[in-house]
């Protein structure tokens, strides 16, 4: 009697665990194939489908990167990005900094803006290039103010001020709301004596936010002859900054 018992306890412990590894197998199964490709990139791809093997490598990605064993970890997601893009932001936000896996991405999926905001974070160090990779992004994705505004604050780092005035202006044209990009457009058409273009983009800023700003307004007012323009604009200045403008 007690060998039938213990049988039938080895019995059910061992379909016990059978049950458990196969649920497990299905979770992670599940775990692969609900993954939706809109609402990780925003975007909509034919490649949406997830291979077995894709997953495999992605889950021991997500290990390996949890052991901070980061080269097998690149390894799995670089294996995992050439199996479907629906890997491409998981895989980016885990390792934005990952030149391989960026490269990759953009030659992978180019039409992806996704790929060329890795690619100009991992570039970061060369900003030509990470330059170059927020103009493609700013092409596949011509609402986001955000990616102009980057490209402007390199390229001004950088000495390319026509590039960073262009990048600035895009920015504001797009989202005027966010006046800091109006303010450096307003800057560089002063640079320029661009004086329309100085009070145009300072109006929309809804008026400088230094001393320097006001003084650029006044001066361009009066270089095209607004003289009733420039008093005004000396007027408002005094009370933001009296200090400046005794």
């Amino acid at each position: 009697m007690k060998k039938i018992l213990i049988s039938f306890l080895l019995l059910f412990s061992f379909l016990t665990l059978m049950v458990i590894n196969r649920g497990q197998a299905l979770m992670e199964s599940l775990s692969c194939s609900i993954i939706n490709l809109t609402s990780i990139t925003g975007l909509s791809l034919p490649d949406q489908k997830a291979t077995p093997a894709g997953c495999t490598f992605f889950n021991q990605a997500v290990k390996d990167y949890h052991r901070n064993d980061r080269a097998r970890a690149e390894t799995n997601f670089l294996l995992a990005l050439e199996s479907s893009q629906r890997y491409l932001a998981p895989t980016r936000s885990l390792l934005p900094q990952s030149i391989p896996l960026a490269d990759l991405a953009t030659r992978l999926y180019p039409a992806d803006p996704q790929a060329w905001k890795w690619s100009a974070e991992a570039h970061v160090e060369d900003p030509r290039l990470a330059i170059n990779s927020l103009v493609r992004a700013a092409e596949l994705l011509p609402s986001d103010n955000l990616i102009w505004e980057k490209a402007g604050i390199l390229a001004d780092g950088i000495g390319e001020f026509d590039l960073a005035s262009r990048a600035f202006k895009n920015a504001c044209d797009i989202n005027p709301v966010r006046n800091g990009a109006c303010l450096r457009t307003a800057a560089f058409a002063y640079e320029r004596g661009e004086w329309e273009a100085v009070i145009h983009y300072s109006l929309i800023a809804t008026y400088p936010e230094s001393a320097e700003g006001w003084r650029m307004m006044i001066e361009a007012a009066t270089e095209l002859g607004r003289t009733q323009d420039a008093q005004e604009y000396l007027l408002l200045a005094k009370e933001s900054f009296p200090e400046d403008f005794k």
